[in-house]
């Protein structure tokens, strides 16, 4: 099995939220007043968990972290190991605060991606 198609329930979960997300987005763009603002709610809440499932994506494939945000400050983000560590365990894959932590901060980590 190629690297790529190594999880496909969790590509096949990114897909259908992408387009979740883009239906959403639709619906914010024909709306108006309280209707919006609760869209725009449901659509940042979306993203918040396709966040993490796309870190712990790309943490189980092996992918740095700073490739996948370069920009961004993992010390300013408190939530993210939990976050990451409820997603991965979802498709049953094991990832412990300590890897993630560790993979955040950059180091070289081989994440272990036993079932549950």
């Amino acid at each position: 099995m190629s690297k790529k198609n190594k999880y496909p329930e969790i590509q096949n979960e990114l897909r259908e939220r992408q387009a979740a997300s883009q239906a959403i987005r639709q619906k914010i763009h024909q709306s108006s007043g309280r209707d919006r603002y609760d869209l725009w709610d449901e659509k940042r809440s979306y993203g918040s968990v396709t966040r993490a499932l796309l870190l712990a994506y790309a943490l189980l494939r092996g992918v740095p972290y700073r490739v996948v945000e370069p920009k961004s400050d993992p010390h300013t983000m408190w939530w993210v190991p939990g976050a990451i560590e409820r997603e991965a365990a979802r498709f049953e894959h094991v990832l412990t605060k300590e890897q993630i932590k560790a993979w955040l901060a950059a180091s070289v980590v081989k994440a272990t991606s036993e079932a549950a």
